[in-house]
């Protein structure tokens, strides 16, 4: 109700509009629109948490089966909003901004399925056009319009397409964290430790819950006080401080994964989906081809060079499914091309 939905009857029949447009009121949904605007455009900055969940929000509405289409629909009349924010992308490399961008992609892959399906050209072809640099393909051009692939060949230093170069915010290596030596606990009673003070996140992501470390190290500590040297305790309780400072390293090291890991997973819904399911004809197969080339290049290059070092198995996963997917594509077009001839 307070996002503006009609609750009195099946809110997939619901009708979102401006503020003011047939007496229609300002609402959450009208909010959540205007500050993630604001904060695209820089009059007011978000903090980033409140950013992540602002974007999560909005997956949520386009995901839901309920109000997808009526939101999404809502979203093209706020100045084609998501159009307007895949512009912008990248956000950043921080977990908090790799997890907006996630949100936004999977609104995007959402969106892109749903104009394919209805064949609605125009809005297909204006994220395509911020994604890959292209237009439709229209009876009156025999060509796509595909300035990286049809005009003269580009420098080095030219612009690349932006769903490769959203592949430059991942981390597809991730270091382990140093475990420091600790002289009164045994590392990997730690260890131990941390995984049976293991909490699951909203998010669904595995942390270390320090609070409850702190308390079982402060409750050894007291247990043992009476038979260590006076001056040990004081550093006993430095180590318990580094202790929990590799806890909170440890966290980080798993937010930051998780957070590589639903990006990728956005991002393959987003490439195999403009593939997959778009409309007849929207792609020549000349065009279809060199842009799966180009993305097939730019992910491999990502991956290939980090499999030498060690890249995080989860990364390795999707992007292997992606990689597939897009040579199974690929396969079409030399098909349709054969068939052509």
């Amino acid at each position: 109700y307070l996002l503006g939905f009609d609750i009195s009857k099946d809110i997939r029949l619901s009708n979102l509009q401006q503020p003011g447009v047939l007496d229609f009121p300002s609402t959450c949904a009208k909010s959540l629109v205007t500050i993630l605007d604001q904060n695209l455009e820089g009059g007011v900055k978000l903090d980033e948490k409140l950013a992540e969940n602002a974007y999560a929000l909005l997956y949520q509405l386009c995901f839901n089966v309920k109000t997808s289409e009526v939101f999404l629909r809502y979203l093209r009349s706020c100045g084609d909003f998501l159009a307007r924010h895949t512009a912008e992308l990248p956000f950043g490399k921080s977990h908090h901004a790799l997890n907006q961008m996630t949100s936004l992609l999977k609104c995007v892959a959402i969106e892109l399925k749903l104009t394919a399906e209805k064949n609605q050209l125009s809005q297909f072809g204006n994220l395509c056009k911020i994604l890959l640099d292209v237009a439709q393909n229209t009876p009156e051009t025999t060509q796509m319009e595909l300035g990286h692939a049809t005009g003269p060949k580009k420098s080095a230093n030219s612009t690349k397409l932006l769903i490769c170069e959203l592949l430059n915010s991942l981390e597809f290596e991730m270091k382990p964290v140093d475990r420091p030596k600790w002289d009164f606990f045994d590392n990997s009673l730690m260890m131990n430790l941390f995984q049976s003070c293991e909490t699951l996140t909203a998010d669904g992501v595995k942390l270390v819950d320090v609070k409850k470390v702190h308390l079982i190290l402060k409750e050894e500590l007291n247990s043992v006080q009476t038979t260590i040297a006076a001056g040990q305790r004081q550093f006993i309780l430095q180590e318990i401080e580094s202790i929990m400072s590799h806890a909170l390293n440890v966290n980080q090291q798993k937010l930051e994964t998780a957070a590589n890991v639903k990006f990728l997973e956005a991002w393959s819904q987003v490439t195999e989906i403009v593939f997959s399911v778009q409309p007849t004809f929207f792609f020549t197969p000349d065009a279809k081809q060199l842009l799966i080339i180009e993305i097939l290049q730019g992910l491999l290059k990502h991956v290939v060079p980090a499999q030498v070092a060690q890249v995080m198995p989860e990364l390795s996963n999707l992007a292997s499914s992606t990689v597939l997917l897009l040579l199974m594509n690929l396969r079409t077009c030399f098909g349709k091309k054969s068939s052509l001839s």
